[in-house]
Order: structure tokens, then C-alpha cells, then sequence
């Protein structure tokens, strides 16, 4: 696999800032969906990424993105920032904070081989700043097609998000928030 050189300067710690739920379901590389309940977000210097709870099998907390590499130096569905339900995740600081860093996202399993079906970015967490950093894309990864996700230039720009929030049921389980 081909990866970019480690780069401190995409590595943060930020507070997970609370939302109101909102369930709905998150489309995937298969054209299927997973529902995935947003709970909050985090506010990084390179833009605002929601938080969700993958509310299907292991539970767990989600952080997919897409940025302005998406599609061309990347695959183009986003990649993975934090995944729980994988053990992808670096833990949180003393204060609570969740430590997020970009040099350790991934792919999705779907960029490597179509057969597997994988929930992608949501627009929500489509960022413009390029995030080079963690693992590049390769010749001959799947190119399954991924339509809806748009082109790169359609992400959001760095900052809070606009995105308009509502409670569209809160699911009845147990979570860690």
C-alpha cells in the first residue's frame, strides 16, 4: 500500500460537541444502506466532521470523511477517521477528548475489492482541505462506482457546520454519549 509520510500537523484532539440524534441511513458502495445515528461533531482546524453510531451489528462510534483528495489521490467514497466497531480508534486525552489523526485513516474495505459493501462518507463530512495524509490510492483499486458522492470540489469549506439539524427518532439503544 502506498501512504503518505507521517505528518504531525493532521493529528488533533477535540471534544466531541453534542447534536441533537438524528437517525437516518448512511448509503454504502453497494447501493444498501446502514442506519447510523449523528450524536455530535468535532470542530478540527481542517473543517467540522459529524459523529455517528453505527445503530446495526457491534454498534459502534463512526467518523467517516471525504476531502479534497477524494477521487484523486484517494478513493473516492472518503475514507475512515474513527471506526470502534474495528478498534480503529486512538482513544481519548485525560480530558476526555477524542484524539483523531488523519495519518491513521483508512480506506474502506470496498476500495480494495467491490464484494464488500461499506457505508461512505456522508455529505455531512465532506471537507475541502486536501488531507494528505494516511493511505493513498493505488492502479487497479476497485473502482465501484460511487455516483452520489459527487465531485471533490463540492465539499463543504473548513468550520462549523450549516447543516440543519432534527431529531427524526432517537434510537432506544444503549450507547456510550
Amino acid at each position: 500500500l502506498r501512504y503518505h509520510d507521517y505528518d504531525p500537523a493532521f493529528s488533533f484532539a477535540a471534544p466531541v460537541r453534542a447534536l441533537p440524534e438524528e437517525r437516518f441511513d448512511v448509503g454504502t458502495s453497494g447501493g444498501s444502506v446502514i442506519p447510523f445515528v449523528r450524536f455530535g461533531a468535532v470542530d478540527l482546524p481542517v473543517g467540522t466532521l459529524e459523529v455517528f453510531w453505527l445503530d446495526a451489528y457491534s454498534g459502534g462510534v463512526f467518523i467517516p470523511f471525504r476531502d479534497g483528495t477524494s477521487g484523486d489521490t484517494t478513493y473516492g467514497g472518503g475514507r475512515y477517521l474513527l471506526d470502534t466497531a474495528k478498534s480503529a480508534d486512538l482513544g481519548r486525552t485525560a480530558t476526555g477528548d477524542l484524539i483523531l489523526d488523519f495519518n491513521f485513516a483508512y480506506h474502506p474495505s470496498c476500495h480494495y475489492d467491490p464484494m464488500w459493501v461499506c457505508p461512505l462518507a456522508p455529505p455531512s463530512n465532506r471537507i475541502a482541505t486536501r488531507i494528505e495524509a494516511d493511505e493513498r490510492s493505488y492502479p487497479g483499486a476497485s473502482d465501484a462506482p460511487v455516483s452520489w458522492c459527487g465531485p471533490a470540489w463540492a465539499a463543504r469549506p473548513a468550520g462549523p457546520s450549516s447543516r440543519p439539524s432534527g431529531d427524526r427518532g432517537a434510537s432506544s439503544s444503549t450507547r456510550p454519549w
